[in-house]
């Protein structure tokens, strides 16, 4: 993940900064370093929610629902997932239903056949 290479890239920078006592670029790396870690937690907490227990089941029915009526399902419906991880959603989706024929198309789920 782009998270994680950040978080690594930002320690580096700390303990570079701390290998050669420069105690000033230390104090601003450790702080941004603090701030990237608590995104990083934040979008693991986010994705064990949607992707992990009984969030998943949720996010399933309302794209079979969507599938159902429209024959697709836009990731901009899928309103209980945080936006960066909805077409992520779609995908597994996708990818836990062959038996549907379905198509990521940009940002939203067809059934094959259906049009835009």
């Amino acid at each position: 993940s782009e998270r994680i290479s950040d978080v690594e890239k930002m320690a580096d920078g700390v303990e570079a900064a701390i290998t050669l006592e420069d105690v000033d670029e230390a104090r601003v790396g450790l702080v941004r370093l603090e701030e990237a870690i608590g995104a990083l937690e934040t979008y693991i907490r986010q994705y064990k929610n949607v992707f992990l227990g009984p969030g998943w089941a949720q996010v399933e029915r309302r794209i079979a629902t969507m599938l159902n009526l429209w024959g697709r399902a836009p990731a901009s419906m899928l309103t209980m997932v945080p936006q960066e991880l909805r077409v992520s959603a779609l995908m597994r989706y996708m990818k836990e239903h062959p038996e549907l024929n379905l198509e990521l198309r940009g940002d939203e789920l067809y059934l094959k056949g259906e049009q835009s």
